[in-house]
């Protein structure tokens, strides 16, 4: 028993090595694959970013100030609390349109520059555009509130409406169908844009670049006084001097002077 078993672990150790398995064969002439080589190329290249869009403003939101335009705005307010005859009592010192608690709108307050103008719109009660305002003063804090997040500007009465706007009018009106009246009714100070500013003042009966009325057939009467900002107007042309009679010829006087003489003859000759 213990030759067999010394014959046995005489065995070299690469009997069983000898004769590799199909499989181990085949897996050996098989080169190996990288992973890089694996993948189509389409899927290892890198796609390019997409642009991100720009965030949209929103509705209501400020627009942008070309260098030496003026912006044009809406103001709302309750006619019970602070009506269009009380801020024109206030005179050329307006008053602070105070009480705002909107981001949106006391962002569209601190955009405004002096001399901007904006509707007076009457909410709750009439609902209507019934006059045409100012920015008198830059935006500052809010004297209502110790919270120095809020901050609002002061405006002051320019002319009133001749033919109040109403928001039933402005709905109805397909032009008007953007503008933030009907977009953001309870937006309480609202960009308006210039187009907008236009059409709703010959609604109203003004023009929107003079704010002189509009006579009937819609173009600015210039004779009206001036209600908004100062424009020149063209002087009356002097009434042209009558031309003067033509010089008389010398021979024209002589054959008169001859008819004169004449004239007292034969008088004469009468008389005697």
């Amino acid at each position: 028993m213990a030759a067999k078993k010394k014959a046995t672990s005489a065995k070299p150790a690469s009997a069983k090595t000898s004769t590799p398995s199909r499989k181990k064969t085949a897996a050996a002439a098989r080169p190996k694959a990288t992973a890089a080589a694996a993948k189509p190329a389409s899927r290892t290249a890198k796609k390019p970013s997409a642009k991100t869009k720009p965030a949209a403003k929103p509705i209501g939101a400020p627009p942008a100030r070309r260098e030496g335009e003026p912006l044009y705005w809406l103001f709302k307010s309750e006619p019970d609390v602070f009506s269009w005859d009380d801020l024109v009592a206030k005179g050329e010192a307006g008053e602070e349109w105070d009480g705002v608690r909107n981001y949106l709108a006391r962002n569209n307050m601190r955009a405004m520059a002096l001399g901007d103008l904006g509707f007076y719109y009457h909410s709750n009660a009439g609902k209507d555009i019934v006059g045409i305002c100012k920015v008198s003063a830059l935006a500052h804090p809010d004297s209502t509130t110790d919270d120095d997040r809020w901050e609002c500007v002061d405006v002051a009465a320019v002319c009133p409406m001749p033919l109040p706007v109403t928001l039933a009018a402005v709905k109805d009106d397909a032009q008007l169908k953007d503008m933030a009246l009907v977009t953001s009714m309870r937006l309480s100070v609202q960009p308006v844009t210039k187009a907008e500013w236009m059409y709703v003042c010959a609604k109203g009966g003004l023009d929107g670049a003079t704010l002189r009325p509009l006579a009937a057939d819609g173009a600015a009467d210039m004779a009206a006084p001036s209600t908004g900002p100062a424009s020149k107007t063209k002087a009356k042309p002097k009434p042209a001097a009558p031309p003067k009679p033509a010089a008389k010829s010398k021979s024209a006087a002589k054959s008169k002077g001859v008819a004169k003489k004449s004239t007292k003859a034969s008088t004469k000759k009468r008389a005697s």
